[in-house]
């Protein structure tokens, strides 16, 4: 484009600055920087904010039409057809204008900045970590033991974060955020620079972990959120003190998504756009849809498993604060290679699968094979064909005769394939997921070899709130049951959780849980579900008749704050379940009423 003098002497005014001869072709903004005039442009002249807008005094038929950029911003701002934005308003004649961002701190900016932008937008990938129970640790130890700490904590951090271009933005007390993808010439995509990060950042802290062991009797965790998209790059700040970060809402996402490790249990979570920008293989597992604050739509996550991760796992701060492992736990953990070793085999388990829209509930005997492999036997026989799916509830507590506060509790929710009927009663089943947990750590996990959590697209809702008006009567033969299973419906084939529970005379079940779990979300997805309570009085496995289960089928509600048999369940439940009273200390906790549709009192 030509730029020329206008041969009429049209005038541009800027009320109460400067007036001077307008140059046609040129923006209004181009024009008012090369009089001095201090015109703040935060994007740099792109069309991008509202920093340059004026409001046209007079003239207004000699502007030249919004361009699209434009209309989109004023749009956006509700701006009146008098406002325009400098950067994109060519004038064609005279005009008279004042600028309506202009203050002593909008020009000192103005003229630090010229015509340079101050920020710029950049699809990213943001990092969050935070070591997991620091408060607790650091209260307990000396001012410079934990100096010492944190500084080889973030030196090796910092090591796995520049090993595959990352730039840490800020320390934040025992975390840190960290951003991938500034340099737009890197190989790898920035989610995957983030993932690859990661998991050295994993392999590093087990290192990390040998040390502080041997010197301060202690190993810690960590919880990692990665979120990818479009931030806000650029130095923010005043004169004296200026920074460069990144703002947005990828960057809130990204905090809120590092929480959430807490909740599910596992040290890594990422939301879906980081898995749709990798380039590269990386080991997806589940995806689960949550909301986080301040956000109205659901955000998918998902959860990785590495192969070290059978060493570190997470506990939830928030509710076991207490809940670091012991050397003598943390060495029985590091043993663990297989199943039969901590649940015991033979065992008794509570299977589930789908038959047609039901949930087809049975119990039986486990005997562990190799690999992973089990056969199950159904004394009552079973319909069950080669191919099905099974899921079964392991727990080393089914063979324990009387509670025992000490006991070491492992548990899994076991996925599996029908390989084998070898008779009426029995099968045998291929293993195709676990996670086995001690206290709130998978300490051994294993999924088949391109087995992925399968994708569920499944709104959440809310879950309606209980029928019941009036508090029910509470059965009091169930205080000393080793064990209540909540079946839910997952895709593909049930999913099992091990929980506290109380039981009413009707068999309602009342259980305690956060909105954000896997085992709630799913309900808030499809509420259907069963639940089986042990009901046994001992234990053999030469006498069937003491596999002693109720199966319950139920529909799941949940039980407001404020509601009239809110306290009084929320009393009855501590009664029985004491040590769950620490819960009830964490504001989003909340309790969900099971009603029961029909029992089973299952005798095989």
């Amino acid at each position: 484009m030509v730029i020329k003098s206008s041969a009429s002497s049209s005038l541009v005014h800027f009320i109460n600055e400067k007036q001077f001869t307008l140059t046609e072709g040129e923006t209004l903004l181009c024009q008012a920087l090369k009089q001095q005039i201090p015109h703040v442009h935060e994007c740099g002249g792109k069309g991008l904010c509202s920093t340059c807008r004026v409001i046209v005094e007079a003239g207004l038929e000699n502007c030249s039409p919004e361009t699209e950029a434009e209309r989109e911003i004023k749009s956006r701002k509700n701006l009146p057809s008098e406002v325009r934005l400098s950067c994109q308003l060519r004038p064609t004649g005279s005009i008279t204008v004042r600028r309506l961002v202009r203050d002593h701190f909008d020009i000192q900016l103005a003229l630090e900045n010229g015509l340079n932008p101050s920020a710029k937008t950049q699809p990213i990938a943001i990092m969050f970590c935070d070591i997991r129970n620091f408060t607790e640790f650091s209260q307990c130890h000396l001012p410079y033991d934990v100096t010492h700490i944190l500084n080889r904590f973030f030196s090796a951090m910092t090591a796995a974060v520049n090993m595959f271009g990352g730039h840490v933005d800020k320390l934040l007390g025992d975390g840190m955020m960290v951003l991938f993808g500034l340099d737009e010439q890197q190989r790898l995509s920035p989610s995957d620079q983030a993932l690859f990060a990661a998991e050295q950042m994993l392999k590093n802290l087990q290192q990390l972990n040998q040390y502080y062991q041997s010197v301060f009797d202690h190993q810690f965790q960590i919880g990692i959120g990665i979120d990818y998209g479009y931030c806000l790059l650029g130095e923010f700040g005043s004169a004296e003190h200026r920074s460069f970060t990144a703002l947005g809402q990828r960057v809130n996402r990204a905090a809120r998504i590092e929480s959430l490790c807490k909740t599910y249990q596992t040290w890594l979570l990422v939301s879906d756009d980081v898995r749709e920008n990798c380039q590269q293989p990386h080991p997806f597992t589940q995806s689960m849809d949550v909301h986080l604050k301040g956000i109205r739509e659901a955000t998918r996550i998902w959860q990785l498993c590495y192969p070290i991760q059978q060493q570190l796992a997470l506990a939830p701060e928030a509710i076991h604060a207490d809940s670091a492992l012991s050397t003598q736990d943390q060495d029985m953990l590091t043993q663990v290679e297989a199943l039969s070793e901590v649940i015991g085999s033979p065992t008794i388990a509570v299977a589930a699968s789908y038959q047609g829209d039901q949930i087809k509930l049975c119990i039986g005997l486990v005997r562990f094979l190799e690999q992973h492999q089990l056969e199950f036997t159904i004394p009552t026989g079973h319909s069950f064909n080669l191919t099905d799916w099974v899921t079964l509830h392991l727990d080393n507590r089914t063979g324990v005769e009387e509670y025992d506060a000490e006991l070491r509790v492992f548990r899994t929710s076991y996925k599996g394939r029908v390989q084998q009927v070898k008779n009426q009663n029995t099968l045998i089943i291929d293993c195709r997921e676990f996670s086995l947990v001690h206290g709130m750590s998978e300490v051994l996990g294993y999924r088949e070899r391109g087995y992925h959590y399968p994708a569920d697209a499944r709104p959440l809702k809310n879950l309606p709130t209980t029928p019941l008006t009036t508090m029910p009567v509470i059965s009091q033969s169930e205080h000393d049951n080793k064990i209540g299973v909540l079946i839910t419906r997952t895709p593909e084939q049930p999913h099992t959780t091990a929980m506290a529970f109380l039981s009413s005379e009707e068999d309602d079940i009342f259980i305690i849980s956060f909105p954000s779990t896997f085992k709630v979300q799913q309900l808030q997805k499809d509420n259907r579900c069963c639940f089986a309570i042990d009901e046994r009085a001992s234990f053999t496995f030469e006498n069937a008749i003491d596999w002693n289960y109720v199966l319950i089928d139920a529909e799941a509600y949940e039980v407001p704050l404020g509601h009239p048999i809110y306290e009084p369940i929320k009393a009855a439940f501590i009664d029985k379940n004491p040590w769950e009273v620490g819960f009830f200390a964490n504001p989003e906790v909340r309790i969900y009423h099971l009603k029961c549709l029909g029992t089973l009192f299952h005798n095989n």
